[in-house]
């Protein structure tokens, strides 16, 4: 999916470096592949810090182009951001957190 579309023009994560945001995933996903116990405040620290990063991140590719504001962030993105926000909704209504 891309990260930054516009109109003909398509950059995917890989070419904008939005695979360096999948370092916060690396603890929540280890502990669910390996299905133990997950602390509630690492949890949490991962998710705000993605959440943080993405947001970040979409609002760094607004401009203004001919005096009109646009965003070029592409689905990729927002589909990120979305998956970020379930994460910290999944830490905190886990009850088999520490």
């Amino acid at each position: 999916m891309p990260w930054v579309e516009l109109g003909i023009l398509s950059a995917s994560s890989f070419q904008q470096g939005g695979y360096l945001f999948l370092i916060a995933f690396i603890y929540p996903v280890y502990c669910v592949l390996k299905n133990t116990y997950i602390n509630k405040v690492g949890g949490l620290v991962c998710g705000i810090v993605a959440l943080i990063a993405s947001i970040a991140y979409i609002s760094s590719k607004s401009d203004e182009i001919f005096g009109t504001a646009i965003n070029v962030a592409g689905s990729g993105a927002y589909l990120f951001l979305i998956s970020t926000i379930g994460l910290i909704i999944g830490v905190v209504l886990d009850k088999r957190i520490s």
